[in-house]
């Protein structure tokens, strides 16, 4: 499978300033496979898993919200408007403007890392002086995309471009040890009842309504959408978000191992 990286890439006129407010095409903020960018890559790979995941999520966020659009002229209108939700990107709806590295910023602002305005020029020694990055610049990490990891973070050699990696490449091992409890393929019944239904991997993501579940999770799902207990579940794709383990299953993602608890098993 290709990796995907998500990024601020242009705007709907094909230009870098002008155009409206918010995505009007779709593709100024959205996810593409990987590619080797002309002026060659470098990785700012997060010291912390959590972090790692956490700007994973925020740029995907990003890339689903057309309310999010492409300008360098008003590149800081996403972080003035995100900041009330906590740079929680799914929330923002009003139509907003931002470009690749002001975008990055966001994403790691949502992840907890307090860092000032870069521009992809100054971007890996900002990140790097925050202490939460690595930077990487071995061919084996930048010149393709076997090795990289969710979450790391790409940035041109000089003043170009930046995104953010979604998937690990192939040559990553994709479940820890306390992941491999988990399978895909595997059924399983979840163990606590009023079991959270979410749009994404961990508890920023937004809760699915009832009306939201398949046909066949309703069957076993309270009003409020949230499983109850001893229903079974396919799993479909595991994510771990910190020491947290969540499953993916036809209807979303719901947590299997959280706090400490194992909730599906």
């Amino acid at each position: 499978m290709a990796v995907r990286i998500g990024s601020a890439r242009i705007n709907e006129k094909g230009t870098t300033t002008g155009g409206k407010a918010g995505d009007q095409t779709g593709g100024e903020v959205s996810i593409q496979n990987y590619y080797l960018h002309r002026k060659g890559w470098y990785v700012a790979r997060p010291k912390d898993p959590t972090v790692a995941e956490k700007i994973a999520q925020a740029m995907e966020a990003a890339c689903n919200n057309n309310h999010i659009g492409y300008c360098q002229a008003h590149r800081d209108s996403l972080r003035k408007i995100a900041v009330k939700y906590y740079y929680n990107l799914s929330k923002v709806n009003v139509d907003v403007e931002v470009d690749c590295s002001a975008l990055v910023r966001v994403c790691c602002l949502y992840a907890g890392i307090q860092v000032g305005d870069f521009n992809t020029a100054s971007e890996l020694e900002t990140l790097r002086k925050t202490g939460a990055f690595e930077i990487l610049k071995d061919d084996k990490r930048c010149k393709e995309s076997t090795y990289l990891k969710r979450g790391d973070i790409l940035a041109t050699h000089t003043k170009g471009h930046t995104v953010v990696v979604l998937d690990n490449g192939s040559g990553v091992t994709s479940a820890s040890k306390s992941t491999r409890a988990y399978v895909v393929g595997q059924v399983y019944t979840t163990q606590v009842d009023d079991l959270s239904v979410r749009t994404g991997p961990g508890t920023n993501n937004p809760e699915k309504s009832y009306a939201e579940l398949s046909s066949n999770a309703q069957q076993h799902a309270h009003d409020n959408g949230r499983l109850k207990k001893g229903t079974r579940v396919t799993c479909k794709d595991v994510r771990k978000v910190g020491s947290d383990i969540w499953i993916k299953i036809p209807s979303g993602w719901i947590a299997a191992y959280y706090g400490g608890k194992k909730y599906v098993g």
